[in-house]
């Protein structure tokens, strides 16, 4: 069970857990994503190889930049245009039998629940691959993660995220932070909730997530709501730099006694690589804004 607080709290939890993260993290009290724990290495060395079949362009780009490219058999057709792949076979969910794998990734679990249990009762294993926040993502690093390549290197590619973003959340005042409400969507608009990657930069940046305390991945817009919900500021994020129709719907959108800033970022994947980039940018805009140790 996820455990979210708000507030300064929040913060000083924030903290806390960016320092373990610094010093690595035991595997006793580990908890992953549903349907990441699909088996545990039992020690640090690289497991048994696996014939992996993605069905997930996020998924294909977390083996490959865990380092377990060569377990790849089978990816779908948008996976294929990714670097070393072209030799790799394309298949979807009917026709990746042929392949033998062990392992499956998929952005979702087929709804069709007799196809499921046709491809496990092969021996075949479906996993979910669709990380939401860090707390997401973390924990596919250390189920599948380490399934894939291993504790240790699951571990090493953990902490080439994590430090980084450990330091940035570590010159973010404690207290005095901006209450950050972030619009993902403006058409329909559409805020971020509690269980996000974009709550999740605003408080490592050195903000006050409004919504950080929920579950909801996404939460329905309304001017009532957003007043309900008090904000410093009104982050609009875009995976682009916002276009003039997208700035203009937005302020549209949001009422005239709030404060609004547009932030794009790659929300999907940029984990992936350099994720303390996107940090430090979103902390250098609260900073231009005049938001820290209070000042507003």
């Amino acid at each position: 069970m996820k455990i979210r607080v708000s507030g300064a709290f929040a913060c000083e939890v924030l903290l806390i857990l960016c320092a373990l993260l610094l010093i690595g993290c035991g595997r006793d009290e580990e908890k992953f994503p549903q349907g990441a724990t699909t088996q545990r290495a039992t020690n640090a060395s690289r497991p048994r190889s696996l014939r992996i079949v993605s069905l997930s362009p996020l998924a294909t780009r977390f083996v490959i930049e865990i380092g377990a490219a060569d377990q790849l058999v089978g990816v779908d057709s948008d996976s294929r245009s990714l670097s070393g792949l072209d030799r790799v076979a394309v298949v979807d969910l009917e026709s990746l039998r042929d392949l033998a794998p062990d392992l499956v990734l998929v952005r979702r679990l087929p709804s069709d629940e007799e196809a499921v249990r046709d491809l496990r009762s092969e021996g075949i294993r479906l996993v979910e691959f669709s990380p939401h926040d860090m707390e997401d993502v973390y924990g596919y690093c250390r189920g599948l993660g380490a399934d894939l390549v291993g504790v240790a290197g699951a571990n090493s590619f953990e902490r080439r995220i994590a430090r980084p973003m450990a330091i940035v959340a570590g010159r973010s005042p404690s207290f005095g932070r901006p209450r950050v409400v972030a619009l993902v969507s403006v058409d329909p608009p559409v805020l971020a909730g509690g269980h996000s990657f974009e709550t999740d930069l605003i408080e490592v940046a050195g903000g006050s997530s409004a919504t950080h305390g929920g579950e909801d991945t996404r939460i329905e817009y309304s001017s009532a709501r957003l007043r309900a919900l008090a904000p410093d500021l009104v982050l609009v994020t875009t995976t682009l730099p916002a276009t003039e129709a997208e700035i203009a719907r937005a302020r549209a959108v949001i009422p005239d006694e709030f404060r609004v800033a547009f932030f794009d970022f790659a929300r999907d994947t940029f984990w992936l690589r350099e994720p303390v980039t996107d940090a430090e940018r979103l902390r250098s805009l609260f900073l231009s804004l005049g938001f820290e140790s209070g000042a507003k």
